[in-house]
């Protein structure tokens, strides 16, 4: 550069260049993640939803046997199965009713609760 000349030199700019680009993805890939976690947040939370309808209907509705039971349900556009264990417990007068629930056609249990009902 000469004397009395101001400004960048191209290697200067190019490495300005480099650091503005590694923070713009560092912060895109922030943003993903949070994206990702905020519909996980909101897939356990109908989970839960679900479940707690299933458990209302086993404690409101008609008394059943200890067994197990399953089925489908559709909550807030999206297909959900569940799963319903009754069981006897140590209290001849009492079962105890565990749901589970998924996302339909997926393994990973989202929402598990229990209950306990009086004969």
């Amino acid at each position: 550069m000469r004397r009395g000349e101001v400004g960048f030199t191209l290697t200067e700019v190019l490495v300005a260049l480099v650091v503005f680009s590694i923070g713009a993805v560092a912060l895109l890939n922030v943003h993903g993640e949070n994206i990702r976690a905020a519909a996980h947040v909101e897939e356990r939370l109908l989970a839960g939803i679900v479940a707690e309808n299933m458990l209302v209907e086993t404690m409101t509705g008609p008394s059943r046997p200890p067994g197990t039971a399953s089925g489908a349900v559709e909550l807030a556009g999206r297909d959900w199965d569940w799963t319903r264990i009754i069981a006897v417990t140590p209290d001849p007068d009492m079962l105890r009713v565990d749901i589970s629930v998924r996302a339909a056609g997926r393994e990973q249990v989202l929402a598990v609760l229990t209950g306990f009902r009086g004969l």
